[in-house]
C-alpha cells in the first residue's frame, strides 16, 4: 500500500473525467502535439484489454478506408468488449431513461420529506464510520433522481445504491425523530425490508454493469448482513465486491482513467473502505484476507471539501499543539484506521498460520508488527486520543459544533478499540510465555507492556472499561453502524479478561479482571437492543463469569464438592487427521536466550527476573508469604528452548475453550452431560449432582446457544459461519503454534 504522504501522479492538471459505470468512459485520443505519430504515455493505456486496443489502433492508423471490427460488433463477451460496447452504443442511451415506478416495480416510494430524513438517518449513522461518498456529489445525484422521478441508463446502479442508502437510513433511524415524521418503528421495518428486496433483485445487474457504485453497493450490503447476524451472505458480497474492484482497477492507481478531483478522491475512499472492510472480516472470523497488499498501490485519501471540520475544543489547546503541527480534521480518522488496518494484514495470513515450521520468522514478525501498532497508537493525535474526550465541557458550543465533536469522539472510540482487539489477536499465541516481544532498537511506547500476557490484559481492561467512563458516547453509538463493531471487540476482551481471571482464582488481579467482565455485560446488554450481535454474546460472558466465581470457590474454599475438573476438549471432539488438543507448548525450538523474545520490562535494555507467575499474581501484595511463593512458583513450567511459561494459563485457555465450545454448536453440543434417566451434570465438570441443582445451574448457565462452532470448525466439518454470532471466538480454538 502506498503511503498517505506519497501523493497521486494525477492530482494536478485540467479537471479529469469520469471513468465507467455512471462515470462516462473517457474516450481515447491519437497523442498530441510532437506524439501524434506514437503511442500515447504507458499508463495511458495500463487498463485498455486487446479489444479496446485494437479498437484504438485503428482508429489511429487508418485514413477512413478502414472500419475498426469493434465498431459494429457486439464484443461485451470478450474481456475489457463491454466497456467498448456501452462506449460506442452511448450516444444513443444517453437520452434513454425509466421512471423510478417502472425501475423499482412493486415498490412505492415515501415522500421526499421522508427520504430525506431517511437520508440524514444514514449520514449520521453510517457515513462517519466509513466514508465512502463525496457528500455534495452523492446528494446532488440523489436530489436529481427524485426531483426527476427517472433514472437514465447510466443512473441506474446509482439508484439502487440510494435505495440501499436509505434502507441504511431507516434501519439506524431513532424512534423518537421517525415518530415526529408520522412513521413508527414497524412502518421503517416494512419500508426497509421492501427496499432491501428492490437492491437483492437488481444486484446482479449492478454487479453486471460495474463501476464505482458496485463497489459501493458490495460494501454497504455486506456491512449491513455482517453486523445484522447474516455473516453467510456478507462473505460473498464481500468477495463480488473485491473482484469487482479489482476488474476495474480500482486496486491501483495507476491504471485510473481521467476524472475530476472530486471522483478520484471517492475512488480512494471507495476502495480504502473496501480494504478496511476485508481485514475486518478476516480478523473477525480468522480466515485469510482476499485482499494481497502486493497487487495493490492506493494513496490514502484527502482532505476534501466535505471532512475539513475541525474539533471546537481540542484544535487549538496546547497540549494538542505541542503533540502535532496541525489539528486533525474529520477526514484524519479513515486515514488513521487505513493504516492500521495495513499494519494487521500479516497477522491473519501468517501468524496464524499453523502450517508455518519456522517458528522464528512468526516472531520476528510478530515483533516488527507490534512496534508498528504501538507507534501507530503514539502518533494518534489528541483528537483521536479517546482520553482527550473525557469531562470535555460544550455547554458554550453551539448545535453543529457539539455534533463535531461527537464524531471526534465516537471516531476515537472506534480507533481504539479496534487498536486493542489487534493488539490481543496478536499476542494470543505468546500469552503463556514470560518474555516480551521485543520492539525495535530504540522503540519506545509508553503503551507496551512487558509481556504478551501484561499486553492482552492491558487491552482488554482498557477496553472493558468504556463504561462507565464514556456512557454518553457509547449510548450515542447505540444507532449507529458502529454498534456491532464495539460488540464484537469487546466481547473478544471481554473474554480475554475471563481467561486472566481463571489464571489466578482468588487474586487481586482476579478481582480488577472480574470488573472488568462484569463491565463487557452491562456494555453487551447496552447494546443488545440495536444490535443482535451483543444479545448473543452475553450469555457466554455470563458463564464464563459464573466460572470464574465457580474456581474462586474450590480455590479459596478447598471444598471437594466445589471441585471443578473441566473435561480436556480432545475428550469431547472427533479426532481426526488435523485434530488438535489444546497447545501444550513448544515442540522444536533449539534455544532462545538471543532469540526473538525478549525478557526484561518495557523500557529497552533494563531486565528483571520476575517471573511471569509473579507479574501475574500479586506482585505488590504485601502479605506474600513463603508458602503463596511456593505455590506460584510450582506452577512455571520451562519449555525445550529454555524458555519460561506459565502453566496455570494454560488451564485457564482451556476452561475459556470449554465455554466457548458449550455454547457453540447446538448439534455438536447438547450441554448438561445429562442422562434423560441417570444422574446429571454439572455443565463444566463431569462431577454429580442433584437433579435440583442441576437445573437451577442451567438455568443461569445455558448449555447451548446460536454461537458459532469455536473448536476447530475447519477440522471439525463445522464452519463458523453457520450461525449469525460473529463474536470472534476463533482466537481461543485450541492451537498449537509453538
Amino acid at each position: 500500500m502506498l503511503t498517505p504522504s506519497r501523493p497521486s501522479p494525477r492530482d494536478s492538471g485540467p479537471p479529469r473525467r469520469p471513468l465507467n459505470g455512471g462515470e462516462s468512459q473517457p474516450d481515447f485520443h491519437p497523442a498530441r502535439g510532437e506524439r501524434s505519430a506514437s503511442l500515447p504515455e504507458l499508463h495511458e493505456y495500463a487498463q485498455v484489454s486487446a479489444v479496446e486496443l485494437t479498437d484504438q489502433l485503428f482508429h489511429m492508423h487508418d485514413q477512413g478506408a478502414e472500419v475498426s471490427p469493434a465498431t459494429h460488433s457486439d464484443t461485451s463477451a470478450l474481456p475489457g468488449g463491454a466497456f467498448l460496447s456501452s462506449r460506442t452504443s452511448s450516444g444513443g442511451k444517453n437520452g434513454e431513461h425509466t421512471s423510478l415506478a417502472a425501475h423499482f416495480p412493486g415498490l412505492d416510494l415515501p415522500s421526499r420529506p421522508v427520504c430525506d430524513f431517511l437520508l440524514d438517518s444514514y449520514w449520521r449513522s453510517v457515513h462517519w464510520f466509513m466514508m465512502i461518498f463525496h457528500d455534495p456529489s452523492f446528494k446532488q445525484e440523489y436530489r436529481q433522481i427524485l426531483d426527476n422521478q427517472f433514472v437514465t441508463s447510466r443512473q441506474e446502479g446509482t439508484a439502487v445504491l440510494i435505495l440501499m442508502v436509505l434502507a441504511m437510513g431507516a434501519r439506524y433511524a431513532p424512534d423518537e425523530q421517525s415518530s415526529k415524521i408520522g412513521l413508527s418503528r414497524s412502518e421503517l421495518l416494512s419500508l426497509q425490508e421492501k427496499m432491501l428486496n428492490q437492491v437483492r433483485s437488481h444486484f446482479f445487474d449492478v454487479l453486471d454493469t460495474g463501476g464505482v457504485e458496485c463497489v459501493q453497493l458490495c460494501i454497504l450490503l455486506s456491512t449491513y448482513y455482517l453486523y445484522n447476524g447474516k455473516p453467510n451472505l456478507a462473505m460473498p458480497i464481500l468477495g463480488a465486491g473485491v473482484r469487482s474492484a479489482q476488474a476495474q482497477g480500482l486496486h491501483k492507481e495507476n491504471l485510473w482513467g481521467p476524472a475530476t478531483e472530486f471522483v478520484f478522491e471517492v475512488r480512494k475512499r471507495t476502495w480504502w473502505a473496501l480494504y478496511v472492510l476485508d481485514r475486518f472480516a478476516s480478523i473477525t472470523y480468522g480466515r485469510p484476507p482476499l485482499i494481497n497488499d502486493t497487487h495493490c498501490a492506493v494513496s490514502m485519501p484527502r482532505d476534501i471539501d466535505d471532512c475539513l471540520a475541525v474539533h471546537p475544543l481540542l484544535s487549538s489547546t496546547r497540549e494538542r499543539a505541542a503533540h502535532s503541527p496541525s489539528p486533525a480534521t474529520l477526514g484524519a480518522y479513515q486515514r488513521h484506521k487505513f493504516e492500521l488496518y495495513t499494519i494487521a494484514g500479516p497477522i491473519i495470513g501468517i501468524i496464524y498460520d499453523l502450517n508455518e515450521s519456522n517458528w522464528r520468522i512468526v516472531v520476528d514478525l510478530a515483533s516488527q508488527i507490534n512496534t508498528k501498532l504501538v507507534e501507530w497508537f503514539d502518533r494518534l493525535p489528541m483528537e483521536l486520543k479517546l482520553e482527550s474526550h473525557v469531562d470535555i465541557d460544550m455547554s458554550g458550543l453551539t448545535g453543529p459544533e457539539v455534533e463535531v465533536c461527537q464524531l471526534f469522539h465516537l471516531q476515537a472510540l472506534v480507533l481504539q478499540l479496534a487498536y486493542d482487539n489487534i493488539q490481543i489477536i496478536l499476542h494470543r499465541p505468546f500469552l503463556r510465555y514470560d518474555h516480551r516481544l521485543i520492539l525495535s532498537p530504540g522503540s519506545h511506547s509508553s503503551d507496551a507492556r512487558p509481556t504478551s500476557f501484561e499486553q492482552c490484559k492491558h487491552c482488554a481492561r482498557r477496553t472493558c472499561s468504556i463504561l462507565p467512563r464514556h456512557t454518553e458516547v457509547l449510548l450515542a453509538a447505540q444507532n449507529t453502524h458502529a454498534a456491532a463493531y464495539i460488540a464484537i471487540q469487546n466481547f473478544t476482551a471481554g473474554v480475554t479478561l475471563g481467561m486472566v481471571a481463571l489464571s489466578d482464582p482468588g487474586s487481586e488481579q482476579a478481582l480488577d479482571a472480574k470488573r472488568g467482565v462484569a463491565n463487557s455485560i452491562s456494555l453487551q446488554r447496552t447494546l443488545a437492543r440495536s444490535s443482535v450481535v451483543p444479545s448473543q454474546t452475553v450469555m457466554v460472558l455470563e458463564g464464563l463469569f459464573q466460572l470464574i466465581f465457580k474456581r474462586e470457590m474450590q480455590t479459596l474454599l478447598g471444598d471437594s464438592h466445589l471441585e471443578i475438573s473441566t473435561p480436556r476438549l480432545s475428550d469431547r471432539l472427533p479426532t481426526g487427521k488435523t485434530g488438535r488438543e489444546t497447545y501444550r507448548g513448544p515442540k522444536h525450538h533449539n534455544s532462545c536466550k538471543n532469540g526473538p523474545f525478549n525478557q526484561g520490562s518495557v523500557n529497552q535494555g533494563q531486565e528483571t527476573t520476575v517471573p511471569l507467575s509473579r507479574n501475574i499474581s500479586s506482585q505488590n501484595d504485601s502479605h506474600s508469604s513463603p508458602e503463596m511463593d511456593a505455590m506460584v512458583n510450582s506452577d512455571l513450567g520451562q519449555d525445550a528452548a529454555g524458555l519460561t511459561f506459565y502453566s496455570a494459563i494454560d488451564e485457564a485457555l482451556e476452561s475459556v475453550q470449554q465455554v466457548l465450545w458449550e455454547n457453540s454448536d447446538p448439534i455438536a453440543y447438547t450441554g448438561g452431560y445429562a442422562s434423560p434417566t441417570g444422574p446429571h451434570f454439572d455443565a463444566f465438570s463431569r462431577q454429580r449432582l442433584p437433579a435440583t441443582e442441576s437445573t437451577e445451574l442451567n438455568n443461569l448457565l445455558p448449555s447451548t446457544g446460536p454461537m458459532t462452532s469455536m473448536a476447530d470448525p475447519a477440522s471439525q466439518g463445522l464452519n463458523s459461519l453457520n450461525n449469525s454470532l460473529i463474536g470472534q471466538g476463533w482466537v481461543w480454538n485450541p492451537t498449537d503454534f509453538f
